[in-house]
């Protein structure tokens, strides 16, 4: 047994390197490639920033859409939308602002072309440590009355605690910010949230094809990241991906890489020293 193992060493140690090459190259390939398609979503994203707002009727509906799963055509434009939000608000649970523990806000309109948009309202903090949801502001900040807004008298965000009548979709209003991929935030565990009652769900993950289930509208694939108002009490500090920066992930990829090395170096000076013994 002993000679078996002694014959076949030589065979084993190359087949256990060229597995261990395989295996921490191709990992630091990846953490390369994450690396570069969160750059490339980031530069994308600075870019349409500094773009004007675009009509959103003058865009063609497979243009924007895309593929929301190719970072190299991130799909972010800036526009402004006339329509009407719609009662329900989807509000995702665990958003992490400054240390500090909140939700995500989300809310659907009817556009003024017909289409269907989910709003990306913003970020509020829970008020205390018992995770007691946030009274929700009234409308977003940056929504303007299409039609006369001194003289209809509609109002606005209020920030008072107090929770405002949605049994109805708000009066026709034009909101601008950047038309995004959606969101992927949280894990498929926990409660089936869209069995709660009432407008307002608290969702442990966001799924957009749920919330278009749930809310029986045919929503387009993107969402609509609303553009931030310093007097608003929502935060709007939207960041192009989530998870660790692009920096982390190229630290990891020489990790990987450097232990490609390291395994390459190890048998070398391991292989001498046999054949040297002998």
């Amino acid at each position: 047994m002993r000679e078996l193992l002694r014959r076949h060493t030589p065979a084993l140690s190359w087949l256990l390197l060229a597995l261990c090459l395989v295996v921490f190259i191709n990992a630091g390939r990846w953490q390369h490639d994450k690396a570069m398609a969160k750059h490339e979503r980031i530069a994308a994203f600075e870019d349409a920033r500094q773009q004007p707002a675009t009509a959103f009727d003058g865009i063609a509906i497979d243009a924007i859409t895309g593929d929301a799963g190719n970072s190299a055509d991130a799909g972010f434009k800036r526009i402004h939308v006339n329509g009407r939000i719609l009662p329900q608000r989807y509000l995702l649970d665990n958003q992490v602002r400054g240390g500090r523990p909140g939700i995500e806000v989300f809310a659907p309109m009817h556009t003024d072309t017909g289409a269907h948009l989910l709003l990306a309202l913003g970020w509020l903090a829970y008020p205390d440590a018992r995770r007691q949801l946030p009274a929700l502001p009234n409308f977003p900040a940056l929504a303007e009355n299409v039609e006369d807004d001194a003289a209809s008298g509609i109002a606005g965000e209020t920030g008072d605690g107090a929770s405002p009548d949605r049994s109805e979709a708000a009066p026709p209003m034009q909101f601008s910010g950047l038309l995004a991929p959606p969101p992927a935030y949280g894990l498929r565990l926990g409660r089936n949230w869209p069995e709660q009652p009432g407008p307002d769900k608290l969702m442990p993950y966001f799924d957009i094809a749920e919330v278009a289930t749930d809310s029986g509208l045919p929503l387009i694939e993107r969402v609509l990241w609303l553009d931030a108002e310093p007097a608003s009490p929502w935060l709007r500090d939207w960041q192009p991906t989530q998870g660790m920066p692009p920096e982390r992930h190229l630290a990891y990829a020489w990790q990987w890489w450097s232990m490609a090395v390291a395994s390459v170096i190890v048998f070398i000076v391991l292989h001498y020293r046999r054949r040297n013994r002998k």
